[in-house]
């Protein structure tokens, strides 16, 4: 049996753990726009039916670095660019 990884990606801007304050952090990530969930999900071609989970694991984890990659955000206010990046529970990012 294969060890699951807790493995995400957030913004550099979002406050909030989204292991530990997932509520939190999902609100902060829709309120600012940045729809995390959603530009993994449109990247991530899951399916019940063909795939074995470790298959469909592999598809988010490339989703999830293709969002890393290539996606940004602006700060309206600020004008600051804003990336992703990968965080795990144990991350030393201060939440």
């Amino acid at each position: 049996m294969e060890k699951e990884l807790d493995l995400w990606i957030t913004t550099e801007d979002n406050p909030f753990s989204p292991f530990t304050q997932y509520e939190r952090w999902l609100e902060y990530d829709v309120k600012n726009k940045h729809m995390t969930c959603d530009r993994v999900a449109k990247r991530a071609y899951l399916s019940d039916a063909n795939l074995t989970e470790y298959e469909n694991d592999r598809l988010v984890m490339m989703a999830m670095e293709d969002v890393v990659e290539h996606d940004f955000d602006v700060d309206s206010e600020t004008g600051k660019v804003i990336k992703w990046y990968f965080c795990t529970p144990e991350s030393t990012k201060a939440w």
